[in-house]
Protein backbone atom coordinates (compact mmCIF):
# COMPACT_ATOMS: atom_id res chain seq x y z
CA UNK A 1 0.00 0.00 0.00
CA UNK A 2 3.15 2.43 1.05
CA UNK A 3 3.59 2.92 -3.53
CA UNK A 4 0.04 4.40 -3.73
CA UNK A 5 1.00 7.82 -5.15
CA UNK A 6 -2.08 10.39 -3.94
CA UNK A 7 -2.01 13.50 -5.23
CA UNK A 8 -2.16 16.47 -2.73
CA UNK A 9 -5.11 18.34 -3.56
CA UNK A 10 -6.72 21.28 -1.43
CA UNK A 11 -9.30 23.48 -3.63
CA UNK A 12 -12.20 24.82 -1.80
CA UNK A 13 -15.24 26.23 -3.22
CA UNK A 14 -17.92 28.05 -1.42
CA UNK A 15 -20.55 30.48 -2.03
CA UNK A 16 -22.42 32.56 1.11
CA UNK A 17 -22.72 35.86 2.54
CA UNK A 18 -20.57 37.96 4.44
CA UNK A 19 -21.62 38.27 8.35
CA UNK A 20 -19.86 41.62 8.95
CA UNK A 21 -17.55 43.93 6.98
CA UNK A 22 -14.32 42.65 6.11
CA UNK A 23 -10.91 43.89 8.04
CA UNK A 24 -8.13 45.14 6.52
CA UNK A 25 -4.80 45.48 8.30
CA UNK A 26 -0.54 46.19 6.69
CA UNK A 27 2.12 43.64 7.37
CA UNK A 28 5.28 45.22 8.64
CA UNK A 29 6.50 44.69 5.07
CA UNK A 30 3.93 46.47 3.59
CA UNK A 31 1.26 42.89 2.35
CA UNK A 32 -2.15 44.31 2.12
CA UNK A 33 -4.19 41.44 3.87
CA UNK A 34 -8.14 41.47 4.63
CA UNK A 35 -10.18 38.69 6.82
CA UNK A 36 -13.94 38.55 6.83
CA UNK A 37 -16.21 35.47 7.72
CA UNK A 38 -18.98 34.50 5.46
CA UNK A 39 -21.94 31.89 6.31
CA UNK A 40 -22.68 29.44 4.90
CA UNK A 41 -26.82 27.83 5.18
CA UNK A 42 -27.69 24.50 4.65
CA UNK A 43 -31.36 23.03 4.63
CA UNK A 44 -32.36 19.50 5.29
CA UNK A 45 -35.00 17.36 6.29
CA UNK A 46 -34.60 15.69 9.66
CA UNK A 47 -35.72 12.40 11.03
CA UNK A 48 -39.14 14.11 11.89
CA UNK A 49 -39.90 15.30 8.62
CA UNK A 50 -39.60 18.53 9.94
CA UNK A 51 -37.61 21.30 7.80
CA UNK A 52 -33.81 22.66 9.09
CA UNK A 53 -31.68 24.92 8.49
CA UNK A 54 -28.04 25.08 9.82
CA UNK A 55 -25.30 27.21 9.33
CA UNK A 56 -21.19 27.03 9.13
CA UNK A 57 -19.51 30.38 9.82
CA UNK A 58 -16.21 30.48 7.53
CA UNK A 59 -13.21 32.79 7.86
CA UNK A 60 -11.70 33.72 4.62
CA UNK A 61 -8.26 35.98 3.84
CA UNK A 62 -6.98 37.37 1.09
CA UNK A 63 -3.59 39.15 0.31
CA UNK A 64 -2.62 42.29 -1.70
CA UNK A 65 -4.61 43.34 -4.59
CA UNK A 66 -7.63 41.25 -3.68
CA UNK A 67 -7.25 42.46 -0.31
CA UNK A 68 -7.92 46.17 -1.70
CA UNK A 69 -10.74 45.27 -3.43
CA UNK A 70 -12.32 42.94 -0.96
CA UNK A 71 -12.28 45.91 1.86
CA UNK A 72 -13.84 48.62 -0.84
CA UNK A 73 -16.71 46.74 -2.60
CA UNK A 74 -17.68 43.89 0.07
CA UNK A 75 -20.18 44.50 3.03
CA UNK A 76 -21.65 42.55 5.55
CA UNK A 77 -25.01 40.54 3.64
CA UNK A 78 -23.37 40.76 0.35
CA UNK A 79 -23.44 37.15 -1.31
CA UNK A 80 -19.79 35.47 -2.86
CA UNK A 81 -18.14 32.64 -4.02
CA UNK A 82 -14.70 32.41 -2.56
CA UNK A 83 -12.16 29.71 -4.50
CA UNK A 84 -9.07 28.75 -2.37
CA UNK A 85 -7.15 26.71 0.02
CA UNK A 86 -8.05 25.49 3.58
CA UNK A 87 -5.39 26.33 5.62
CA UNK A 88 -5.51 26.17 9.66
CA UNK A 89 -4.21 29.35 11.68
CA UNK A 90 -3.08 28.11 15.21
CA UNK A 91 -2.57 30.85 17.90
CA UNK A 92 -2.00 31.26 21.61
CA UNK A 93 -5.07 32.94 23.55
CA UNK A 94 -3.44 35.53 25.68
CA UNK A 95 -6.96 35.79 27.78
CA UNK A 96 -6.42 31.70 28.76
CA UNK A 97 -2.83 31.01 27.83
CA UNK A 98 -3.82 28.01 25.77
CA UNK A 99 -3.39 27.20 22.27
CA UNK A 100 -6.35 27.80 20.04
CA UNK A 101 -7.13 26.99 16.17
CA UNK A 102 -8.97 27.53 13.52
CA UNK A 103 -9.44 26.61 9.52
CA UNK A 104 -9.21 29.01 7.32
CA UNK A 105 -9.60 29.80 3.30
CA UNK A 106 -6.79 31.51 2.19
CA UNK A 107 -8.87 33.34 -1.22
CA UNK A 108 -7.59 32.05 -4.79
CA UNK A 109 -10.40 34.39 -6.43
CA UNK A 110 -13.87 35.95 -4.76
CA UNK A 111 -16.21 37.03 -7.12
CA UNK A 112 -19.45 38.39 -5.91
CA UNK A 113 -22.92 36.67 -6.84
CA UNK A 114 -25.00 40.16 -7.34
CA UNK A 115 -23.52 41.92 -10.04
CA UNK A 116 -25.04 44.89 -10.85
CA UNK A 117 -27.83 44.32 -8.41
CA UNK A 118 -28.58 46.69 -5.88
CA UNK A 119 -29.24 44.11 -3.22
CA UNK A 120 -29.27 44.89 0.53
CA UNK A 121 -26.17 43.20 0.66
CA UNK A 122 -24.63 45.70 -1.73
CA UNK A 123 -24.34 49.45 0.24
CA UNK A 124 -25.69 50.80 -2.88
CA UNK A 125 -22.52 50.36 -5.73
CA UNK A 126 -24.39 48.93 -8.52
CA UNK A 127 -21.64 48.13 -11.16
CA UNK A 128 -18.27 47.91 -10.11
CA UNK A 129 -16.21 49.67 -13.34
CA UNK A 130 -14.33 46.62 -15.23
CA UNK A 131 -11.32 48.35 -14.68
CA UNK A 132 -11.42 48.49 -10.79
CA UNK A 133 -12.71 44.35 -10.56
CA UNK A 134 -9.87 41.90 -9.44
CA UNK A 135 -8.17 39.93 -12.02
CA UNK A 136 -9.96 36.47 -11.45
CA UNK A 137 -6.75 34.63 -12.23
CA UNK A 138 -4.79 36.74 -9.30
CA UNK A 139 -2.99 34.01 -7.73
CA UNK A 140 -2.49 34.76 -4.14
CA UNK A 141 -1.06 31.26 -3.32
CA UNK A 142 2.75 31.64 -2.20
CA UNK A 143 5.42 29.75 -3.68
CA UNK A 144 3.01 29.34 -6.90
CA UNK A 145 4.86 31.44 -10.62
CA UNK A 146 6.55 33.54 -8.09
CA UNK A 147 9.49 33.44 -5.02
CA UNK A 148 7.83 34.71 -2.46
CA UNK A 149 5.77 33.62 0.95
CA UNK A 150 3.51 35.07 3.55
CA UNK A 151 5.52 36.51 6.25
CA UNK A 152 6.36 34.74 9.06
CA UNK A 153 4.94 31.51 7.45
CA UNK A 154 6.16 28.88 5.66
CA UNK A 155 4.06 27.12 2.93
CA UNK A 156 4.45 23.95 0.81
CA UNK A 157 4.75 24.40 -2.41
CA UNK A 158 1.23 24.53 -4.26
CA UNK A 159 1.77 24.09 -8.01
CA UNK A 160 1.92 20.30 -6.92
CA UNK A 161 2.40 18.56 -11.01
CA UNK A 162 -0.15 15.83 -11.62
CA UNK A 163 0.08 13.55 -14.34
CA UNK A 164 -2.84 10.81 -15.85
CA UNK A 165 -0.83 8.02 -14.21
CA UNK A 166 -1.23 10.10 -11.05
CA UNK A 167 -4.74 10.64 -10.57
CA UNK A 168 -6.60 7.18 -8.96
CA UNK A 169 -9.33 6.89 -10.48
Amino acid sequence: MSDIRVPDLNIVLIAGRLVRDPEIRSTPSGRTVTRFTMANNRRFKGKDGETREEAIYISVVSWDSQADYVYKYLRKGRPVLVEGRLRQDEWDDPTTNQRRSRFEIVARSIQPLDWGANSSGNSGQGNIPQNERPNPNTNNYPNQGKETSYPGESYPDDNFPVSEDDVPF
